[in-house]
């Protein structure tokens, strides 16, 4: 959504969309998940084997990945800014707890 349509709306359209879309995230998931499960079993009877990444390793990974929100626009009110981050994290499978609720994003030029 442009930022001029999300501006647009009130706080209470913005809490629904939010809410929708944070409700879209279980099921966005699951079918990823059985996605992939039938792309492997797919593989698998091709002849091909899967060595799954322990959570260790998943856990070292997200880890190198880079501060996201310094990509996002500076137009973006902070609200927006740490919404998107947050949302964002949940996504990936980040639980950021408190940290994410409290976190201060910054501004593109505060930024490295």
């Amino acid at each position: 959504m442009r930022s001029e349509a999300w501006g647009a709306l009130d706080p209470e359209q913005r809490a629904a969309l939010a809410g929708r879309l944070d409700a879209m995230r279980g099921w966005q998931r699951e079918r990823a998940a059985q996605e992939e499960e039938s792309a492997l079993d797919a593989l698998r009877k091709d002849g091909m084997t899967a060595h799954p990444l322990p959570p260790e390793a998943w856990t070292a990974y997200r880890a190198l990945q880079p501060d996201w929100e310094r990509f996002l626009p500076e137009a973006l009110t902070h609200e927006s800014r740490l919404r998107l981050v947050v949302l964002a994290a949940a996504a990936a499978g980040i639980d950021l707890g408190r940290r994410g609720r409290e976190a201060l994003p910054q501004t593109q030029s505060q930024a490295p």
